[in-house]
């Protein structure tokens, strides 16, 4: 997640859309006041360097309204005692923190002030790069116990009000259009862009390149529904079509 006081935006990063590449990018027009928290240790990332991130604030109002988040919400982005956690590791932003979690950390006047955006996946694009995320280390792990598993890849609970499921961000970009929408983003902020990020991290995870399309009508077919079911307030969301991975929702800048 990034806060720049210097550009006036907010990014709330989400699960598989290029999160940390775009953190690696944008930390090189941060002033040294912008926050930009830490990611995992497997995740780490040259060029990737937090700053702070640290701090206390009052979790109370968060914990009252976290207390009748929905399961969904609470899986994705934990519940109350989370915050407590957090507040115990003076850590008040940190990787994938909610848009919630952090409207609530900042000043009202910044929250409203600011660009907060983020990115969205179609859902079986993005469970495919989950699965393989998860997989490289876990010798005969399979797409099966993934499904099991129930992490593929679910993200607007991170853009998304824990009780009322209303979108909390300005701005979504969509993956399959990544670089236009990074292009409309950055020449809004006046971050200077090539049209490129020219950086990629945690790549060579997903092995198989085989479209999705072709997988969930083939040999992953068995699972398709699951996708779905899952991820359906996704689906609903943004009006995320299966044969052309695009969403029917329009976005307006500004």
């Amino acid at each position: 997640m990034i806060i720049s006081h210097s550009h006036k935006a907010v990014f709330i990063k989400t699960k598989k859309t290029a999160g940390t590449s775009i953190e690696v990018y944008m930390s090189d027009y941060m002033g040294p006041d912008d926050i930009l928290t830490p990611v995992g240790a497997e995740e780490a990332t040259e060029g990737h360097h937090p700053q702070n991130y640290r701090g206390l604030w009052n979790p109370l109002p968060e914990v009252l309204e976290i207390g009748g988040a929905g399961e969904r919400w609470r899986r994705e982005c934990g519940g109350p005692f989370k915050s407590i956690a957090q507040l115990g590791k003076t850590r008040k932003f940190y990787n994938h923190i909610p848009a919630y979690r952090v409207s609530k950390r900042v000043p009202k006047n910044l929250w409203q002030d600011y660009l907060v955006f983020t990115v969205e996946r179609n859902p079986w694009d993005k469970a495919l790069s989950q699965f393989y995320w998860k997989a490289r280390r876990r010798t005969g792990y399979t797409f099966k116990q993934f499904i099991e598993e129930g992490d593929v890849g679910v993200n607007y609970p991170r853009y998304c009000h824990p009780k009322t499921g209303d979108i909390l961000v300005d701005y979504i970009i969509y993956y399959h259009e990544l670089n236009e929408g990074l292009g409309r983003v950055f020449e809004h902020l006046g971050i200077p862009y090539s049209g490129s990020l020219d950086v990629r991290a945690k790549t060579g995870t997903r092995k198989n390149r085989t479209p999705y399309q072709e997988l969930f009508t083939g040999e992953l077919s068995a699972y398709r529904g699951a996708i779905d079911a899952l991820c359906a307030p996704e689906i609903e969301l943004h009006g995320w079509d299966f044969d052309s991975g695009k969403a029917s929702r329009k976005w307006q800048l500004g």
